[in-house]
C-alpha cells in the first residue's frame, strides 16, 4: 500500500499489545480502500485485520480521501481520523481493527 501508518497499543481484554499498519488498498496510490494489518508478536508477522474504509459504518456522505495515524485506548479500542473533501470523522474499532463504526 501507500501512505502507511504504524501505531501500537494494548489488545482488548489485556491480552498483550498489538502493532497495526494501515495502507491504501487494493491499489497502492489510489486505494480506494484502507486496509489494516495487525501483529501480536511485536511486528515479526502481520495478518489482515480489516478495512477502515470502505466500511458498512462509514457515513454515506463521507467519501474518504485519507486516513491518518491511529491511536489505541487503554481498553484496546482503535481510533483513526479519516479526512474527506468537506469534513472529517473518526473511525472506531472495538475488535483490533476487524470492523469499524
Amino acid at each position: 500500500g501507500d501512505w502507511e501508518k504504524v501505531f501500537t497499543g494494548p489488545a482488548p481484554g489485556g491480552r498483550g499489545s498489538v502493532v497495526y499498519v494501515c495502507g491504501n488498498s487494493p491499489f497502492e496510490v489510489s486505494g480506494p480502500g484502507r486496509l489494516c494489518y495487525r501483529s501480536t508478536d511485536s511486528g515479526a508477522t502481520f495478518s489482515p485485520a480489516g478495512y477502515v474504509f470502505p466500511s458498512p459504518a462509514q457515513p454515506a456522505v463521507c467519501s474518504p480521501l485519507a486516513a491518518n495515524n491511529g491511536t489505541v485506548a487503554p481498553a484496546g479500542t482503535v481510533f483513526q481520523p479519516v479526512s474527506r473533501s468537506n469534513a472529517s470523522y473518526v473511525a472506531v474499532s472495538p475488535d483490533e481493527g476487524a470492523t469499524y463504526a
